[in-house]
């Protein structure tokens, strides 16, 4: 995740920008952060499920079908039909292609780019419907590390940021 989020900010240095200077007002250029000063980032915040929005730590799963079912659409010639799933029937399913499919986000816009986009700023005007995303999985099987993984991965942004003006690609 954090390569992915260093890959994106040398492509962008605007964002960089911006995001060393939230670092450097709310932490200074020194100081640790604490847990508090990484969850009271907004953008920081925004750039990390940014990150994760484009690129999921786990980008492709399987469960099994806990009992005989159907789901709404995916049979038939045109995959706009019903399909049955049996019990014990593996079901894969991919948070990477999910997230960025363009029938789950708005039109492009001024406040919203284009899906393919990374654009941290997406997320102050727009919060994800159910289940569409689902970087650290979800439900009763949601990642038990998932607030580990984003605390060390913030700490780890805020002290290379505070540090280096620029990321060079």
């Amino acid at each position: 995740m954090l390569s992915w989020l260093f890959y994106e900010l040398s492509h962008h240095p605007e964002i960089v920008s911006k995001l060393r200077r939230e670092i450097l007002d709310r932490i200074g250029p020194s100081k640790p952060p604490t847990y508090h000063h990484l969850k009271n980032m907004r953008y920081l915040q925004h750039v990390m499920s940014e990150t994760l929005r484009l690129y999921p730590g786990v980008p492709f799963n399987v469960r099994l079908a806990l009992h005989d079912t159907t789901l709404p659409h995916g049979g038939g010639p045109d995959g706009l039909q019903p399909i049955g799933i049996r019990k014990n029937t593996p079901v894969g399913y991919s948070t990477l292609l999910m997230q960025r499919r363009r029938d789950l986000y708005p039109e492009p816009s001024a406040h919203f780019p284009d899906v393919a986009v990374f654009a941290p700023d997406r997320w102050d005007h727009w919060t994800p419907k159910s289940w569409t995303y689902i970087p650290f999985n979800g439900g009763p099987r949601i990642c038990i590390g998932q607030q580990f993984a984003l605390t060390e991965m913030g700490y780890t942004v805020v002290r290379i940021l505070q540090r280096f003006e620029s990321i060079d690609r």
